[in-house]
């Protein structure tokens, strides 16, 4: 195996063509096994990770820029933890719901009025999502569990960004019914 996987080596995997960066020195695992490790590149996304050689033949090396969430939304790396009330994950659940709004075909038929919605592109990333997330107005009432909505619309914009501000749950959906009424 460590004849194939050379510096610059290229291979195809499930998740696309990564390339072999570097060849880590050999550590003792488990048992006096040896865990022969290498850092890798993915061709298309460039995603770089550490990873066991004996892992990219078995197709277990994942591609963490690949959209995987509603078509766009990629977790960059980011671990999952599982449900529950973290910060971490309340964060996904937000980021999301938000790509939901704007990307899933069933929940736009659902509610039309997110037809020609989008996210910045560099939200499409939960690891950007959640280094910027913070600088977002009312983003500490939403941490503290204050009952707000991450809203677009008071920006002026039909995209979800930065730019963005947490409104106070009751005063975004009024907002949103007499934008329905008024068409406006």
């Amino acid at each position: 195996m460590a004849n194939i996987y050379k510096v610059n080596s290229q291979h195809e995997t499930s998740q696309g063509v990564l390339q072999i960066l570097e060849v880590l020195p050999t550590l003792k695992g488990v048992a006096g096994r040896s865990n022969r490790r290498a850092v890798v590149r993915f061709i298309d996304t460039g995603f770089v990770t550490n990873v066991q050689l004996s892992n990219i033949p078995a197709n277990k090396v994942k591609d963490q820029r690949l959209p995987s969430v509603y078509g766009v939304g990629f977790l960059d790396g980011i671990k999952l933890p599982p449900r529950g009330r973290t910060t971490t994950r309340r964060l996904y659940d937000l980021w999301a719901n938000m790509l939901k709004r704007c990307y899933c075909v069933a929940a736009l038929k659902i509610d039309p009025s997110y037809v020609d919605v989008n996210v910045d592109k560099r939200w499409h990333s939960f690891r950007q999502f959640i280094n910027t997330i913070t600088l977002v107005e009312g983003y500490q009432e939403w941490e503290d569990g204050v009952d707000v909505h991450l809203d677009k619309d008071v920006a002026g914009t039909r995209t979800y960004g930065t730019h963005c501000i947490f409104l106070p749950a009751n005063e975004n959906l009024t907002l949103a019914a007499n934008k329905r009424w008024t068409k406006k």
